[in-house]
């Protein structure tokens, strides 16, 4: 089983919206788990996968997907009684795209999470 540190933080700010990630912070380590797409929800508008440099990588991630090729776990926290994709929204969406049922997820405490 693989084992990774993480911490987050996110940021409300519109020019710099989004979650930076720390993934070797030497504090706490978080399992890889197996999170079904139907419990995942994300905060980037689905929109965005139109632009062409995005919808160039999310086909590329389909086809990794159905490849079975391994794709590095999204991070998520958990939100109410589902998981928010922090990072990994290409992945996300590529995943959806590809029919995939369950996707490797990083679940990041909300300690673990800084908000400015």
């Amino acid at each position: 089983m693989r084992i990774f540190e993480v911490t987050a933080h996110m940021s409300t700010d519109t020019d710099n919206y989004g979650t930076s990630i720390n993934s070797w912070n030497a504090k706490e380590r978080h399992k890889v788990k197996e999170i079904p797409m139907s419990r995942l929800i994300t905060f980037e508008h689905p929109d965005k996968m139109k632009n062409p440099t995005s919808k160039q990588n999310m086909m590329k991630l389909a086809k990794a997907y159905h490849m079975g090729e391994k794709i590095p776990p999204i991070m998520v926290k958990k939100h109410e009684d589902k998981y928010m994709v922090l990072d990994g929204h290409h992945r996300f969406f590529a995943a959806k795209l590809a029919g995939i049922r369950a996707i490797p997820a990083i679940v990041i405490p909300d300690e673990k999470i800084t908000i400015d």
